[in-house]
This record gives C-alpha cells, sequence and structure tokens, in this order.
C-alpha cells in the first residue's frame, strides 16, 4: 500500500487520464486487513461459493491452467 499510495500523480486531477488496476490492489488489500483471509479465500467464501461458482476464482493455482 505504501508503494501504491507514495507515488507522485501522473497528472493533475481532472486533466488527464491513465488507466491503472492499483485501486484493485489497494480493494484487496482493505479485504484481507479487515476480514484476515486472503483476497482469494475472501472471494471465494464471501462471493463464488454462496453464488454456486465452483469453477471460478482468483488465483486457483491448483487448477489445469487449460481452465484458467
Amino acid at each position: 500500500m505504501e508503494r501504491a499510495l507514495g507515488r507522485a500523480l501522473q497528472s493533475e486531477p481532472g486533466t488527464g487520464y491513465q488507466y491503472s488496476n492499483v485501486g484493485y490492489s489497494l480493494l484487496a488489500a482493505i479485504i484481507e486487513l479487515r476480514s484476515g483471509l486472503t483476497y482469494e479465500a475472501y472471494l471465494q467464501q464471501a462471493l463464488f461459493d454462496p453464488v454456486g461458482m465452483r469453477r471460478t476464482g482468483y488465483q486457483l493455482p491448483q487448477r489445469n491452467p487449460l481452465q484458467r
């Protein structure tokens, strides 16, 4: 989080646009801190399992690479 929040802005707010996923990384870090789970485990428990998404996940390293 320090690395993401410590960087200088690429442009003044409202004057430019550059896509970044850093917001998702910050969200994952907040979820991990608050839930006590890894981001992947939290998504599995709070989102995928309740709606029956058995073949969906965040990282799933144990899955067949052809199913990613």
